[in-house]
Parts: C-alpha cells; sequence; structure tokens
C-alpha cells in the first residue's frame, strides 16, 4: 500500500492505494521486500515462495512494468539512491549460506558484494550511494558492518549495541544516522 505523506505536518494524507500484491516477507528478517526511490521507482519481490521470489518493477499505478534478473531465493533489496543499482540479500543454492549483491540495472551484472561465509543480509545505501551497511552474525550475533559500495577496501564492523539482532532499517538523508532495529527496539 502507499499514502501520501506531508513532511510539513508528519502526517499521512489522502487514501491509501495498492500497488502491489504478494510483496515477499520473510520473518527471518522482519520486512517486506520492496524499495522506494524518488517519484517513480518502486521495486518488490513478488511470489509466493521463497524461493521463487521475482524482482519486479511497477509503475506509479502499481501495474507491474517488467522484472530484474531470474527468481531466486532473495532477502531484502534496496535500490541506489541513483537508481542504477540494486543490492539484495540471496541465500545460496544449497541453503546454507546468505550473502549480499549488487546488480547494475543497465547491464543486469551481478556481483558479490560479501565473501564472508556468515549469514549476511539487509543492505542499506548511504544517500550518496558511495558505501552499503549490512547485517552479519560473523561474531555469532548479528553485528553492522560498512563497506565501500564498489565493493573495494575491507569491510569494518561499526556497531555493538549488546543485542543478538542488530539490523539496519534505514539511513538519514544527510548520511549522519542509521535508523537499528537491536533485538525488539529501534
Amino acid at each position: 500500500m502507499a499514502q501520501r505523506f506531508d513532511s510539513k505536518i508528519y502526517a499521512l494524507t489522502g487514501d491509501p492505494l495498492t500497488v502491489g500484491l504478494e510483496v515477499q516477507y520473510p520473518s527471518q528478517v522482519d520486512l517486506a521486500l520492496f524499495d522506494v526511490v524518488g517519484k517513480g521507482i518502486l521495486a518488490a519481490e513478488t511470489g509466493k515462495g521463497a524461493d521463487r521470489s521475482q524482482f519486479t518493477w511497477f509503475d506509479r499505478s502499481g501495474k507491474p512494468a517488467g522484472t530484474i534478473g531470474p527468481p531466486g531465493s532473495f532477502g531484502k533489496a534496496t535500490v541506489s539512491p541513483d537508481g542504477r543499482r540494486l543490492a539484495f540479500d540471496q541465500t545460496e543454492a544449497d541453503g546454507r549460506r546468505v550473502g549480499v549483491w549488487i546488480r547494475e540495472l543497465a547491464t543486469d551484472a551481478v556481483t558479490r558484494f560479501t565473501l564472508d561465509p556468515s549469514l549476511n543480509q539487509t543492505p542499506v545505501w548511504r544517500p550518496d550511494g558511495k558505501w552499503v551497511v549490512f547485517s552479519s552474525n560473523r561474531k555469532l550475533f548479528n553485528r553492522l558492518y560498512l563497506k565501500t559500495a564498489d565493493g573495494s577496501g575491507p569491510e569494518q564492523q561499526i556497531a555493538d549495541l549488546g543485542a543478538t539482532q542488530e539490523i539496519c532499517w534505514d539511513w538519514s538523508r544527510d548520511g549522519q544516522y542509521l535508523l537499528v532495529r537491536r533485538d525488539n527496539e529501534l
């Protein structure tokens, strides 16, 4: 569903509009798998089974406008601020590893972004598109890691909030703050 938000009064306005049905919602990350960029781009993952999900573009009226890549077992997807790339987590065919990947939308080229064999998930772009933060359980519990969006340089742990689950949901527009779920708190 979509509904206008008035940023001057911080309230929803008008009637809600259905823009897509059957959006994937994996309970292990507690996120519906969609993202919006600007005024005209909505990317959503649709399908009825985790191994049969499909990234799909929708127009402003909610009609499918095309698909992105082949079906697979995907998690959270997010479109880069410039609208040129899609970061997402994907479960490998054997079901044992989850990694973050980046797809170039113009060329359909896909690059594995995280190489560590841990559970790497829920990528979020920094507003300038130069960095991606993600969650990983490489130290037993999920912690937040940061890596340059082009994949160069090492991944660096940026937080340990003393929780079993630390998952980034969003980044402030000025790039200064992260909205993070720490166990069951924001």
